[in-house]
């Protein structure tokens, strides 16, 4: 970067930064769909619950498919969790249906930051009911560094979480397991998981913002033998090789989570802001999405884990290439030891990616894993070597927002970018791009503006996608943003959002139900339930960005004749399905 970011790596931080990781998912699992579909086995081998949803990217192979059909109707109020309101939620939820649990993740300073809830919506408790007396008299909190991931849920219904220093582990009852440290760096700065994944042999694990890639016993928290340190991916960008631009550290640390009134409480912990967008603006850390794990088809001890990373640069000036890396974990048994490598000679490389514009997918049949970067490239590699399976990868139009979806009953792939959602066959043919613009039409979401009368709008009235595209058997769940194009070059980010919804789609693009009214920006996830409810978490970048810009720079007093932006309320709404 160099001292300066374009205009399109300040729109994939803006609206990209809450999505992911992007999207920054990774594992969980799932069961029966509402409409009565199988699971495959291969998709959630054991210690993967059987719930329905259990993160972002609802499963380890981060496949963002889901068995459950949203309902075709829901009821005309969307019900909001009060608990959540004025938090971002920045990486989604996670379902246990089984022990009827919902839990979400937030970033607030001297705050709970992990909250379960009952499916019906009930606060049943919060991470700050946790005994930690045994592990320090003084307390340690959750801190705010669990908004970088999900809580994923094994067989038995607990739950593992990371925060900045520790990973966490309790009960669905929530009593605390254990707590246990992550490995520190050189400079002894200890960072994230971008959310744990379990291995085959029954592990949980997980690779830190930094490319540290850490193993630990899943009962008693101790990290494995063989792994001491965690192990560091090869060839990372150096966190010490530029700092965030002038522009985007303002952009960062005094409009985004904020309020237009200075004495509200930001939605996020202000020592997170700078650090969330830094990493998305690609000055900061390596890691900023979440890994795919895949139980290696030929060994039974082995797990492959894929990460896409930022890798260091000799130039300062040059692009920031990106490498998909496979990461095996093979664990001995008998010796009770875990060793943790690379894959020697898997290819992966995006050469001048400028980052990673998402997280892996893998194929349903596990033998190709999709891939996206920030010049927009979209990238197949063969899942065992890591060759380009498409020879000529697609370049899509705009920015991608999020992991790629891989459908598991006909292997087709969407990709939502902040102009289109496009549907792609295996072998890499777009079938369709489909824009929403015709919904900003409607003048209660985004009012004509017509300054001088004739009849002439004097901006253009947008609806851009703005989170993960879920597909399920008959339906897609596309999050947008609607409002007023400011700024073409600029994508999403130069969009004045006045409303969000939710369009409910059917597998060809076509409008199925709705679009719902939602209450602020989605820009992550919104997934169905068994029982056909929505939920859809509210990252709230974009929203609290032009209510600040709105407020702090007086915009309302310059007669622009702009419907206000949207106002940033954070949490998670609910569509409930009628039957």
């Amino acid at each position: 970067m160099s001292g300066k970011v374009p205009a399109r790596a300040l729109s994939r931080w803006v609206v990209r930064g809450m999505i992911l990781v992007s999207g920054w998912l990774a594992a969980c699992s799932g069961g029966e769909g509402g409409q009565g579909s199988v699971v495959p086995v291969s998709q959630f081998w054991r210690p993967y619950a059987a719930t329905s949803w259990c993160n972002t990217h609802h499963d380890p192979f981060l496949s963002d498919y889901t068995p459950n059909d949203p309902a075709d109707r829901f009821r005309d109020r969307v019900m909001r969790l009060e608990e959540l309101t004025g938090d971002s939620v920045f990486t989604g939820m996670s379902f246990d249906d089984l022990h009827d649990r919902v839990y979400v993740t937030t970033g607030k300073a001297d705050q709970a930051n992990l909250y379960a809830f009952d499916m019906a919506g009930r606060l049943v408790w919060t991470s700050d009911d946790w005994d930690t007396s045994a592990w320090d008299p003084a307390g340690p909190r959750l801190d705010s560094g669990a908004v970088s991931g999900t809580a994923i849920v094994d067989v038995d219904g607990n739950i593992y979480v990371s925060d900045r220093r520790y990973l966490w582990s309790s009960t669905y009852e929530g009593i605390l397991r254990w707590i246990s440290p992550l490995p520190p760096e050189k400079n002894g700065q200890t960072y994230p998981f971008i959310t744990p994944f379990f291995t085959r042999t029954g592990q949980v694990g997980g690779v830190t913002a930094m490319g540290r890639v850490a193993i630990y016993d899943r009962n008693s928290g101790e990290i494995a033998r063989g792994n001491e340190g965690g192990f560091l991916l090869p060839g990372l960008l150096d966190v010490e090789q530029g700092e965030a631009p002038s522009l985007v550290g303002f952009l960062i640390s005094r409009l985004l989570w904020n309020s237009c009134n200075p004495q509200d409480p930001y939605l996020m912990d202000p020592a997170m802001i700078r650090a969330v967008g830094e990493a998305f603006v690609g000055v900061g850390v390596p890691v900023g999405n979440s890994p795919a794990v895949l139980p290696d088809p030929a060994d039974p001890a082995l797990t492959r884990v894929y990460v896409a990373a930022r890798l260091r640069r000799e130039d300062p000036d040059e692009a920031v290439s990106v490498k998909l890396f496979r990461v095996d974990v093979a664990w001995d048994e008998a010796a009770e030891i875990v060793t943790v490598k690379t894959r020697e000679g898997f290819d992966g490389l995006m050469p001048g990616g400028e980052g990673s514009a998402t997280s892996p997918t893998i194929s349903r049949d596990g033998s190709t894993v999709y891939v996206g970067d920030n010049t927009g490239t979209f990238y197949a590699f063969d899942a065992d070597d890591g060759h380009r399976v498409w020879p000529n990868s697609p370049v899509l139009e705009g920015d991608m927002l999020g992991s790629p979806t891989a459908a598991w009953d006909d292997g087709s792939i969407y990709v939502a970018t902040d102009r289109a959602l496009n549907k792609l066959r295996p072998n890499g043919e777009i079938l369709w791009s489909r824009t929403f613009h015709e919904y900003a039409r409607n003048e209660e979401w985004v009012k004509k503006v017509d300054r001088d009368g004739d009849g002439r709008e004097d901006l253009e009235r947008v609806a851009v996608p703005a989170g993960l595209a879920v597909a399920s058997p008959h339906r897609v769940l596309m999050p947008l943003t609607l409002g007023y194009r400011l700024n073409d070059e600029m994508g999403a980010a130069g969009v004045w959002p006045t409303q969000a919804v939710l369009a409910v789609l059917d597998r060809d693009g076509n409008p199925a139900a709705g679009p719902f009214e939602l209450p602020d920006v989605v820009e992550t996830t919104a997934c169905a339930t068994a029982n056909g409810d929505v939920y859809v978490a509210h990252a709230s970048s974009l929203s609290s960005l032009y209510n600040s810009l709105y407020c702090k720079l007086h915009l309302d007093r310059l007669g622009l004749s702009l419907q206000p932006p949207i106002v940033p309320v954070g949490g998670l709404s609910v569509l409930r399905a009628l039957h």
